[in-house]
């Protein structure tokens, strides 16, 4: 969980040590049915919540409940993937959007300068 002056967020981590060779196969989420119920709930209550699917290839980052229910094959799973460096970007942004400090604005340009 993240907390910020924007509010909180709640992340599952997951990871896939390998991903498939063929693009139709279905990349499951490793969830438990409670931890989907739970994220469910969670995000129908209006509460910031994802799920982060790491693999070798970057992240996949599910945050609405229509993804979460279903199937995602692993050329979608692929298309969608992000860096460390987004995700950590998002992860700040969201709970930091009204931090008057420029957290995320410092931590931005902190990776950029890294980049260079």
């Amino acid at each position: 969980m993240y907390a910020g002056p924007s509010g909180m967020l709640f992340v599952e981590y997951k990871y896939l040590k390998k991903l498939p060779k063929k693009d139709t196969t279905v990349i499951t989420t490793g969830l438990s049915a409670l931890q989907l119920n739970w994220l469910n709930q969670m995000m129908g209550y209006g509460h910031l919540c994802v799920v982060a699917i790491g693999s070798s290839r970057g992240i996949f980052v599910i945050s609405d409940t229509n993804t979460l229910n279903e199937n995602i094959s692993n050329a979608k799973f692929q298309s969608l993937l992000i860096s460390l460096d987004e995700f950590i970007a998002y992860i700040c942004n969201t709970v930091n959007a009204n931090d008057t400090s420029n957290t995320s604005r410092k931590f931005q340009t902190n990776l950029e300068s890294k980049k260079a």
